[in-house]
């Protein structure tokens, strides 16, 4: 449980650039905002149908009813 509570901290008090350039060494679950924050550098993830939008926002996620707004 901790690992999840450290990596939803994470993602949802800092920076996708702070998180990216910390100097200090990673804490189990905080690694995996780490390479969360990599992919949202150079990607949106969007999750479809979600139950809790407000998390997944939180989360530096984009939450969406329907996929076909967002198709290239």
């Amino acid at each position: 449980m901790i690992r999840k509570q450290r990596f939803f901290i994470t993602l949802k008090t800092k920076t996708i650039d702070e998180i990216i350039n910390t100097n200090k060494e990673l804490k189990t679950g905080e690694q995996r905002s780490f390479f969360i924050a990599s992919v949202l550098k150079k990607y949106k993830i969007i999750a479809i149908r979600c139950q809790t939008p407000n998390i997944i926002k939180e989360a530096k996620k984009i939450p969406a009813k329907t996929w076909k707004r967002y198709l290239i």
